[in-house]
């Protein structure tokens, strides 16, 4: 079983079960699997299952206080176990070691810029993790790149009072977003050939999202995926998070200047 696979999915699962504390904790450990034996079903002598231990390696940030994190702990345990479950691994205990990091933690393009208009914990937690999985988990920077745009265009949707329909996808959450921003301030001279131009801007920006959801689709966490999967490295997962965030700070920029009007 591939133990990075493992620690991708458990992050996927805690995220999509809205334990987004337990899943950033995770991200920024690094998960083993150590082979100890070989069992056997009693009632199907013919089904083999892998037994491993699961060692955890934490930063010293977490390690020094890991009891204080027993919460966030026994959540990500529960969820590697019962993930491994479903591919015949049986982990017999999971062990907490003391790591380090092997990268530097990457700073956001424009995280600070896009806090200070729309300071929300889970869009915190959206950069930090966008970023901070760039060199390891780069897959995870290409799903969230997405989630990025999606959860901006809906705050303004909401804001603006319009009812965002679950079943639309993130083209036409940004489609409904363009109707609703006004891109070009009245006084704007020429204002034809401006039209033109920011309509444009406009196809590109909407060809940026579509790229980014399809490489989501194709090489991001939104999906399950063989195993022989091999996704994109961080040259292309950095183009996402950078694109995304552009856009996310365009988006809340102009909706900022029209509430200040």
């Amino acid at each position: 079983m591939d133990e990075e696979d493992l620690g991708n999915r458990a992050f996927d699962w805690l995220m999509e079960t809205e334990e987004e504390a337990a899943a950033e904790f995770l991200n920024e450990c690094e998960l083993k699997l150590e082979f100890l034996d070989l069992g056997f079903d009693m009632m199907n002598p013919d089904k083999e299952f892998t037994i491993c231990d699961a060692h955890i390696l934490t930063p010293a940030k977490y390690y020094k206080n890991l009891k204080s994190y027993e919460d966030l702990t026994s959540k990500i345990e529960e969820t590697v176990k019962e993930l491994a479950i479903t591919d015949s691994v049986h982990i017999k205990d999971v062990l907490w070691l003391p790591g380090r990091t092997k990268y530097k933690r990457e700073k956001g393009k424009n995280s600070d810029e896009i806090l200070g208009i729309l300071n929300e914990g889970y869009v915190q937690h959206q950069l930090n993790t966008m970023y901070g999985s760039l060199h390891e988990k780069p897959h995870l920077t290409i799903g969230i790149a997405k989630e990025l745009i999606e959860t901006v265009c809906k705050t303004i949707l909401i804001d603006k009072q319009v009812e965002v329909d679950p079943n639309w996808d993130v083209g036409r959450i940004v489609k409904e977003t363009n109707k609703l921003l006004k891109f070009l301030p009245p006084e704007t001279p020429n204002k034809e050939v401006a039209e033109r131009a920011i309509l444009k801007v406009l196809g590109g920006l909407s060809s940026i999202v579509q790229g980014i959801a399809e490489l989501r689709n194709n090489f991001g966490s939104g999906h399950g995926h063989e195993p022989s999967f091999k996704g994109l490295d961080k040259t292309y997962a950095k183009l996402a998070a950078d694109s995304s965030s552009e856009l996310a700070l365009f988006y809340l920029k102009v909706h900022k200047e029209e509430n200040n009007k």
